[in-house]
């Protein structure tokens, strides 16, 4: 039926079209196409304003990275300044303590020996002192070679162009020529003061009394 045709064609017509379908007339025919992506028009990008900084923007990060750079370098001079002045102390408290325990080892193996001056032979001693300078005979002379020599010997402590200098000397009973070999123990001393204590609980500036 021609009439039946005509209605049921526009029944079809009638359908709303899909995303996905495109119809096309070729002759008289209706011929539908599925969507692809390859299909879909190609729009042009826009222009990205948001990438990149402006001039005002460098200028400003600049200057807040120069600023925390002058106080982080500021910081770091200060902290280095502060370890090196106590490093120098912590070295100065060093020498200090090496030397007080030098002399108390002498003093606590000092022994009662006198010996024989450079002069004439005179005697002088186990233990002779003034205020700043002490001399003595201890016990400990390490002898590692077994040699045939005392295992005492003969120490002397006094203060010399503000340095405070270690004395040995080779032998006990000095001839004229003998000379004590020195070594500083402590250098930039102010002053030196030995006080005695005697058998009377008395103290003394020089000894023997």
């Amino acid at each position: 039926d021609p009439t039946y045709r005509h209605s049921r064609f526009r029944r079809r017509r009638a359908r709303p079209i899909r995303k996905h379908q495109r119809i096309r007339k070729r002759g008289g025919a209706a011929v539908k196409r599925r969507w692809t992506p390859d299909s879909a028009p190609i729009r042009a990008p826009e222009a990205d304003r948001s990438k990149g900084f402006s001039l005002i923007e460098l200028i400003v990060a600049l200057a807040v990275f120069a600023a925390l750079a002058a106080a982080a370098y500021g910081g770091l001079a200060e902290i280095a300044r502060v370890r090196g002045v106590l490093a120098q102390r912590q070295d100065r408290f060093a020498a200090v303590v090496r030397a007080v325990s030098t002399l108390d080892r002498d003093l606590r193996q000092a022994v009662s020996r006198p010996v024989r001056g450079n002069g004439r032979g005179e005697e002088l001693p186990a233990l002779a002192g003034a205020a700043d300078r002490i001399e003595l005979t201890r016990l400990g002379f390490a002898n590692p070679r077994a040699e045939p020599r005392s295992n005492l010997e003969r120490v002397a402590y006094a203060l010399d162009a503000r340095r405070l200098m270690r004395g040995r000397y080779p032998v006990l009973d000095r001839a004229p020529q003998t000379v004590a070999t020195s070594r500083v123990l402590f250098d930039n001393v102010d002053g030196l003061r030995l006080r005695y204590l005697g058998n009377d609980a008395g103290w003394r500036d020089t000894w023997p009394p």
